[in-house]
């Protein structure tokens, strides 16, 4: 069994995932590694960009929900 401490975190955790993952269109190189640790299947809608800006990968995820 988790204790509240350890659920506040996945909680904070997850809560950070589902914001980059559904608000961002751009993501750092952190982000994405963040939201690949916690979830694998976003390779699926991130793309490699790879920009001089810090700019490195782009979310689909954000541009399919707002069409």
């Amino acid at each position: 069994m988790m204790s509240p401490e350890e659920i506040y975190f996945e909680e904070l955790e997850y809560s950070r995932f589902e914001m980059l993952i559904n608000t961002k269109t751009y993501l750092s190189k952190e982000e994405y590694e963040f939201c690949f640790s916690y979830d694998k299947d976003i390779r699926m809608g991130v793309s490699y960009l790879g920009f001089p800006d810090g700019v490195d990968y782009i979310n689909h995820f954000p541009l399919e929900y707002s069409l």
